[in-house]
Order: structure tokens, then sequence, then C-alpha cells
């Protein structure tokens, strides 16, 4: 047609878009065309508008299209608008013919066409019209999340310049249909801008209710792409955290899922490691088998501590081969599972773990594994593997070994016995020796007559050797019960007719174990023996045999040893061990050994046991005789010392009228302070009513020496009168 040539010269012409409305109203209203010509017509410009290669050109055809043609002769060529938006170069056509759309028209393919659109177009006038475009549009809900995901990752992407304000209201009237919680699921999403991801993940644990199933898998799906940042991570465990007791067979399925991309998500898994199903369980073996991180491990090892019952046999052979991850931390986290479920091991599994104790330097686990599983460990077993294990043997530990043989009691036999005896004697590393001296005292072994005489024949054997001797004692000291007496009397003998240093020695430490079995007699032959040349060592054992069997001793041998110890027997720290002795026999001494003792305290020359005498004697002042007494009232007179006066205070009620007297002569003399203060004070506490003159006439002398303040003379004086009065109230008044 003539006319569309004449068009298309006219709009090539570099005129504005208003010349190509006013060119409109001249050239296309003023023509009479009917139907045919105007189809004609709309044809022509659409050619112009797809093939013409000026961007300029199109516009002006699209444009007067734009002006010329109503919606509903429009509407029919809504696909060829929708891709004139998305493929065309020219924003400028795209924004034509995005408002040549009309929005109630559109289909659903579409308004997928034009949302996709949306992630390809910048320029902000096309924007705007696709924003009211769809705005306008029936969208569903799939739609609006699309638009969200774009708008939202579109906003925080920092390296986009932001959204024209007429282009964003445009979107957020969109948005505005869409549930809080599904938007801010969306952020979470799409967002690269860690603050807003953590603002959007901390508003969803405020609206944890409103969140569907389907949300909580979308978080987890963007956790194991690893599009969720930082402190996101933290929040999306809290908002888990939250509904741990609701998650049902498909959540814990995908928690299982995201646990390598982050481990703490095991964390929820444990608080519903009951409801685990046989192939979560495998899944989370299969992680662990499979793992590089340790602390993936441990979470899913922590798991099974807690599905105490959903582990198969299968399940528990698998983990025993992960016993050997070289990482110590991790070995231990999974023995703690295992013993979890101690009560489900077959004999070969215990026999796997007990095997760990040859390398293992924590064991608590182990033991505790053998000690709750129904199949415990041959005992033959298990004694080599607890001779070798190579942990230390703290208070701790050793407990716990005892505890675990007291389950293997029944099971000692002689010949067991004899084989860990023979291996202390053999030895070599001290540690080693220490362990079987532990597993002895652990299964309680009982002392044997044939290991009696085979240990006896050692030490005697070579008497010198101390480190032989003092193994060997220590394994008659692990041994339970007493020997025969024909044993004993074999000690005493060897003891007396054998009068070399080291054999007595040795005799000696073994009678010391076996003190408790020894007779009397047996004590008698010690004490005739107690010289031992001068021998500290073979000294103190004796004293120390005698200590355990204090009980037995008589009034007789108490008096031998205090001679010894007045002869200069006993010197040193032996002295100390003496009286530590004597004052264990308290009930047993009597006034003739008090006697003795007060004499070796008032002629010692060694202050170095002197406290220890005088603390000795106070419990014995009620044997002490009357010159005793009275030599203690003028030591304290003649001397500033307190512990005559202590022992005088024990003593009181022994005081006789002789003594009173002489308390009195000291309490008014010129003796010193320290002297007259006492004995005031012991007057009063002895409350003889002798006194009461003398010490009013203390007062009243002081009272007047000192008519301002009372002297300290005058207080005690005054306190000595008060003790007497509260003894005898109405004697007092009379004297």
């Amino acid at each position: 047609m003539k006319y569309i040539d004449q068009l298309r010269e006219m709009l090539r012409k570099n005129i504005s878009m208003v010349q190509v409305e006013r060119l409109q109203q001249q050239f296309i209203t003023e023509l009479k065309l009917n139907s045919n010509q105007i189809q004609q017509l709309l044809d022509g410009l659409l050619t112009i508008a797809r093939m013409d290669p000026d961007a300029r050109l199109r516009a002006n055809a699209l444009r007067i299209i734009e002006l010329s043609f109503e919606p509903d002769v429009l509407q029919a060529y809504t696909q060829q608008w929708v891709d004139f938006v998305r493929q065309d170069s020219s924003w400028r056509v795209r924004q034509i013919a995005g408002r040549l759309i009309v929005a109630q028209r559109l289909t659903p393919d579409q308004q997928d066409q034009l949302i996709q659109h949306l992630s390809h177009e910048s320029h902000p006038s096309v924007l705007l019209v696709l924003g009211l475009l769809l705005g306008d549009a029936f969208l569903e809900d799939y739609q609006y999340h699309a638009i969200a995901r774009w708008y939202y990752e579109r906003i925080t992407n920092s390296n986009l310049p932001p959204l024209d304000p007429q282009v964003d209201h445009a979107f957020n009237l969109i948005l505005h249909w869409i549930p809080d919680v599904e938007r801010h699921v969306i952020v979470a999403e799409v967002t690269q801008d860690t603050v807003t991801q953590w603002s959007a993940l901390h508003a969803l644990a405020q609206q944890i209710n409103k969140m569907a199933d389907s949300h909580l898998h979308r978080l987890l799906k963007q956790v194991a792409k690893g599009q969720i940042y930082a402190d996101g991570l933290d929040e999306i465990f809290h908002l888990f955290n939250k509904i741990s007791h609701k998650c049902n067979d498909a959540l814990i399925d995908h928690l299982i899922e995201v646990v390598p991309y982050y481990p703490r998500f095991t964390q929820l898994l444990q608080k519903n490691a009951r409801r685990l199903t046989a192939s979560q369980i495998e899944k989370l073996i299969y992680l662990a088998e499979t793992a590089t991180e340790p602390s993936i491990q441990q979470g899913i090892y922590r798991v099974f501590t807690h599905a105490t019952s959903q582990l198969n046999r299968e399940h528990i052979y698998r983990l025993l081969f992960l016993l050997s991850d070289p990482l110590e931390e991790s070995r231990q986290i999974l023995l703690e599972a295992l013993r979890a479920h101690a009560s489900q091991l077959n004999p070969e599994q215990t026999r796997i773990i007990a095997r760990q104790l040859q390398h293992d330097t924590n064991p608590s686990h182990i033991f505790a594994i053998l000690q709750t599983t129904p199949h415990p460990l041959p005992l033959t077993e298990l004694c080599p593997l607890l001779v070798d294990a190579p942990f230390q043997d703290t208070r701790e530990r050793r407990e716990q070994v005892v505890i675990l043989l007291e389950r293997y009691l029944t099971e000692v036999n002689d010949a067991l016995q004899t084989g860990l005896i023979t291996q202390a004697i053999t030895a070599t590393e001290e540690w080693r020796f220490q362990r079987i001296i532990l597993i002895l005292q652990g299964l309680q072994s009982r002392l044997r007559p044939d290991d009696l005489s085979r240990i006896l024949s050692i030490l005697l054997e070579d008497p010198q050797n101390r480190e032989v001797s003092r193994r060997m004692i220590a394994v008659l000291r692990a041994l339970r019960g007493d020997p025969p007496p024909e044993k004993i009397e074999f000690l005493m003998h060897t003891l007396e007719h054998r009068p070399v240093a080291a054999i007595q020695r040795v005799v000696l430490d073994v009678l010391q174990i076996y003190a408790r079995a020894l007779r009397p007699d047996h004590l008698n032959r010690l004490l005739n023996r107690i010289e031992f040349e001068g021998d500290p060592q073979r000294q103190r054992t004796v004293l120390t045999i005698l200590h355990i069997r204090f009980s037995a001793l008589e009034a007789g041998q108490l008096h031998k040893i205090i001679k010894a110890w007045q002869g200069g027997l006993f010197v040193g720290a032996l002295v100390k061990d003496v009286i530590r002795l004597l004052r264990r026999c308290s009930t047993q001494l009597d006034e003739s050994h008090v006697q003795v003792l007060f004499r070796m305290y008032v002629e010692a020359v060694d202050a170095s046991y002197l406290r220890d005498l005088f603390n000795l004697l106070q419990m014995h002042t009620a044997k002490l005789a009357p010159h005793n007494l009275e030599y203690l009232i003028q030591a304290m007179k003649a001397n500033d010392d307190p512990q005559p006066v202590r022992l005088l205070q024990r003593a009181v009620e022994q005081l006789k009228p002789e003594h009173i007297e002489q308390l009195i002569q000291i309490a008014e003399s010129n003796a010193s302070a320290f002297a007259r203060q006492n004995a005031v004070a012991l007057l009063g506490r002895h409350g003889n009513l002798n006194a009461i003159q003398a010490l009013a006439k203390i007062r009243r002398h002081e009272r007047l020496r000192h008519p301002f303040k009372a002297s300290e003379l005058e207080e005690a004086a005054f306190e000595a009168l008060y003790a007497i009065y509260l003894q005898h109230p109405d004697a007092f008044e009379v004297a």
C-alpha cells in the first residue's frame, strides 16, 4: 500500500515521539480506511517494528499502533508484544510493547515469560511498565514467588544500582500479597548480603509457628548449596532447635543430608535420636565413614549415644571399624556411644573393644563397656591386656580397674594367680610391675603357702638386692590373708638366729605385713631384740609392728619400750615414733610409766621431741604424783614457761592443801607477774576456800597501787574469786 510506504518514509526521519503522535493524527485519522485497509496498515506497522534495523523506526511504528488501535484489537497480538518485550534491543520498543499488552488477557505461559524476563531487564522505564502490568495480571502463587525472588535478589545485589523509586513501589504493591513468612524465606534464599539474610532468618525464628515444612526444606536446601552465610547458619540452627521435637521423618532425612555442610545440626538429631529409623542410622554411619571433618564424625557419634535401642549388630560392627580413627577425641566420643549400647554387644564385639586397651591412654569408656556387657571377656584374655595397657595409673584409673575386676572374682584360680606373680617377679618396667600389683589387689588374690614360700625364698636368697626386696614385699602386700603359724615361726626363728642386717630387714618387712597375725610372745621376742645394733631402720620397723598391734601391748612391754628410750636406744626421728606409739597406748599407761616419762621430761636435753613428750603428759595429768605437781609449781615460779602451767591446769583436781599453800605464797610474793597471775588463776580454778582471804587481800593491794585502772593481777584475782563463788556460793559468803 502506497500510504504505508509514505508512512515508513515519514517515520524514518529523525522526529520526536510528540511529532509521531501529531503525524498519526494527521495521517491516520484523516484517511478514510476500511477494515481491510486498517488490518493491512496494522500488519505493515508490525512488519516495520519486527524487521526494520532502525530502533527509532521500530519504536515509532509501535507508538502509532498504540495510538491508532483499541485494546480489543491489540489483545489478539499479545504474544507478539511479549516477544517484543523479551527480545528487542531497544528499551523504547520494549517499553511501548509492554504498554500494548492487556494484563488480564495474558496466559499463564505469557506471564511466566515476562516474569523470567525481569532478571534480564535493566532499564527502569521497562521495569516500571512490567511492574504495573504484572500488578494488574491474575497471577498464581508460584508466579508471585518468582517475582519476589527476582525482586529481593535484585535489591540485595550490591553490584547493581538501586531500583528506581517508582519501580520499587510498583513491585512492592505486587509483593504485598505474599505472606511475611514466604517473603522472609525468599530473601534468605536469594540474597548474598549476610546482614539481610540474617535479618530474614531472625524474623522467621520469631514466626516459627507460621512456617510450613516446605519452608524448612527450602532453607535446608540453601544450606546444602552453601548459600547460607556466617551467622545465618546459627540462626537456622536456633530456628530448627525451637521445633526439634516436631521434626517428622522427612525433615530428619533432610537434616541428615545437610550435616556435612553444618555439623552442628547433629545436636538437633540428638534430640530426635530415639526416633531415627534404620535407614537414617545407616545414612549417618555412612557419613561418619566418609567424613573428612572430625566435627562431623564427633557429632554423629553423639547422636548414637542417644539412640540407645535402634542400632543393630551390623551397625555396631561398622562403628567398631571406625575405632581405628587416629584422632583421640573422636575415638573417645565413639567409645562413649558404644558404651550406650554395651548391653547389645556380642562376645566378638566385646573382644574388639577390649583390644583397644593396647593403645588407649584414657580407657574409662572401655572399662565401663567391659563392666556392663552381657558377655564379659574371659579373665585369661583380660589380664594380659590390662598388664600391657599404656594408661597412667592415676587414682581414678586404679579405682576403675578394681571395680572392673570385681566382676571376675569368681574366675580367679591358682594358675592365674601364680602366673601374675611370676610376671611381677620378671617384669622389667616399673609401671608394668605396679599394674600387676593392681590386678592382684583388684582380684582380691589370697595368700597361698606355695606363693609365700616362693617369695620368701627369693627374699632370703639375695637380701642385699633392695629392688627385688621392694617388689616381693609389694606382692605380699597385694595378697590377702595371713600365713600359716609355722611360717610366722619360721620368720621369727630366722630373725633370731641369722643376725645379718639385710636378712633381718627383709624378715621385719614381711612381719610388718602380717603384724596382726603375731601372738603376744612374738611381740615379746621382738622387744627383746629391739637393739638391732642401733640400726634405726630395723628399730622403726619393729615400732611400726608394735603400733599396728598396740592394743595387744601390756604394761610390762610398754615399760620395756620406755626404759629402752630412757636408756638412749632410740635417737633422732625414732623418738617421735616411740611417743606416737605411747600416745596410741594411752589406756595401757599407768602411774609408773607416767613417772618415768615425767622424769624424762624434766631431764630432757633434746628440745626436738620436748613438745611431743609434753603433749603426751597432758593426756595423763591425772596420774602425776604430788611431788610432780610440786616440781611444776616451782618451775612455774622460777621460769616464765607456759608448759608447767598447762599441766597444772589439767591436774588442778589433784592439787593437795600443801600445793594450795605454795600457790598462795607465790601469789602474795614478789615473784614475776607471770607466776603470780597463773598462781591466782590456778587458785580460782581449784576453788579452795582457804584462798579467798589471800585473793581479796591481793585485790585490795592492787587497787591501792593502781587506783585509776585495774591491773592484770587485780582482774585475775577478781576472776578467781568469782570462780570460787560459783563453786561454793554459800560458803563463800561465810568466808
